[in-house]
């Protein structure tokens, strides 16, 4: 790929903050094994560097001067999965990637979310054991913080006061610090419920966007996800082995959405159990190998 890079752009705060690096397109080591950098003359696309996550105040159209030329051809990032976080025009007419899909653009591939413990659990794939029996028995399973829109709330009262089969654990705060030995208590716990509960739900927090859905593949088991947004594949991979609500229903259509969740026979839970692992090794895995790479693919795939 022959890219342009704006001097004025903002660097990734993947990049700068340590834990993250090279898990995004268009990294410091991306960018050295598949872009050549060159003159805007001479380049196929133009790169803006990072937009959001409150930094949209600092950015001016008019660091990018050949904005306006060929838009199209321009590549942001966006960072966080902040609500407000809202990108201007200028920048929803480029190629897009982030973790949410909130804009309803074909040209935005959707990264995962990431958190300490789903790039543990790529980096250490092939190492890590853990009880992969698959139940037989159908409940649903959850251990997360209470939400600032009210949906986990609404879930547990739908699944309580209905008698569906539930685990749901709450947290005083978000447990999955950076030091995973310092915290491996609240970790093992995590994961159990995960792994104990056919289904986990992953239903939306702060934003619509969270890294249970692929956390919930590692173990494979099946996320129940209860927000609307894209995941990662979304565009060319299967994704039937998970199931989807939307957070603004009714407490009784979505009680009607559970329970179908719920009496789906044995078998076919047992086969999504297995497509949710697959995915994680076809796509997750796929990503977090080159995810520059993954990225010019997606370019490709959609002729962008």
């Amino acid at each position: 790929m022959k890219l342009y890079i704006y001097p004025k752009g903002r660097q990734q705060d993947a990049e700068v903050d340590g834990w993250r690096t090279n898990t995004t397109p268009l990294s410091e080591e991306g960018l050295k094994k598949h872009c050549e950098i060159v003159p805007y003359e001479e380049a196929d696309y133009y790169y803006i560097g990072q937009l959001s996550c409150g930094t949209m105040q600092h950015i001016s159209p008019n660091f990018f001067e050949h904005l306006n030329k060929n838009p199209n051809k321009h590549i942001a990032a966006i960072e966080g999965d902040w609500e407000t976080s809202v990108i201007p025009d200028w920048g929803l007419q480029c190629i897009l990637f982030g973790n949410e899909n909130k804009y309803n653009k074909k040209d935005f591939m959707t990264r995962p979310s990431m958190s300490p413990l789903l790039l543990h659990l790529v980096r250490n794939y092939n190492n890590i054991q853990y009880e992969n029996k698959i139940p037989d028995n159908k409940s649903f399973g959850f251990r997360g913080q209470v939400d600032p829109h009210g949906v986990r709330i609404k879930i547990d009262r739908i699944l309580k006061g209905n008698n569906l089969p539930h685990e749901i654990l709450w947290n005083a705060h978000w447990g999955l610090v950076h030091d995973l030995k310092a915290n491996n208590a609240f970790i093992q716990e995590y994961s159990r419920v995960m792994v104990e509960n056919i289904f986990s739900l992953c239903p939306r927090g702060v934003a619509n966007c969270s890294s249970r859905h692929y956390e919930t593949c590692f173990f494979g088991r099946i996320p129940v996800i209860v927000g609307n947004i894209m995941m990662l594949g979304d565009d060319y991979y299967d994704m039937s082995f998970m199931y989807k609500i939307d957070p603004a229903l009714p407490d009784e259509e979505m009680l009607n959405e559970f329970n179908k969740i719920y009496n789906t026979p044995v078998k076919e839970l047992h086969e999504r159990c297995h497509a949710a692992r697959q995915y994680f090794e076809d796509v997750i895995i796929k990503y977090y190998e080159d995810p520059t790479l993954f990225f010019i693919n997606f370019l490709k795939r959609h002729n962008l």
